[in-house]
């Protein structure tokens, strides 16, 4: 994948980076963003795909591991799109920086009910390279998001 190294002035960085942390991402995730909303139609909403997944995982039992992959949000998640100038199909960075997000947020307690899986020893459980995430048991039995917006 190509990298920018891109000088710019500290007032627009000071935007760009009052805008990132808002929808909590990187500054360089919120230049994709931006230059994805301007040359294509239809930009990935990073923040609605989050929040699906979320919303996802509110109906799994308590105790239940799972991957991002057999939830249906992410796996309907496009894998690879073409390239507008070459025409070939290209790897799509979208279910990758989904995935990254949705992580983040696991960690940072932002998904009250998701924690990530554990093994006897302590240690994040990975199947083939992919994490493992569990629904926590509560004492009431059910599971809330307090903030959808991540």
């Amino acid at each position: 994948m190509p990298r920018i190294n891109l000088p710019i002035e500290d007032e627009l960085f000071k935007h760009l980076e009052l805008q990132a942390k808002k929808h909590k991402i990187s500054v360089n995730n919120e230049i994709i963003n931006i230059l994805e909303s301007v040359f294509f139609e239809e930009p990935f909403d990073f923040d609605l795909a989050l929040n699906k997944l979320i919303k996802e995982t509110e109906s799994l039992p308590e105790g239940k591991e799972f991957v991002l992959n057999q939830l249906e949000s992410y796996s309907n998640i496009s894998m690879g799109k073409v390239d507008s100038n070459s025409r070939l199909i290209k790897p799509s960075i979208n279910r990758r920086e989904l995935g990254k997000r949705f992580n983040k947020a696991v960690r940072n307690n932002d998904i009250p009910h998701v924690k990530r899986a554990k093994n006897e020893n302590g240690e994040d459980i990975r199947w083939y390279d992919t994490s493992v995430y569990i629904i926590k048991k509560t004492d009431c039995g059910t599971t809330q998001v307090e903030n959808n917006q991540i």
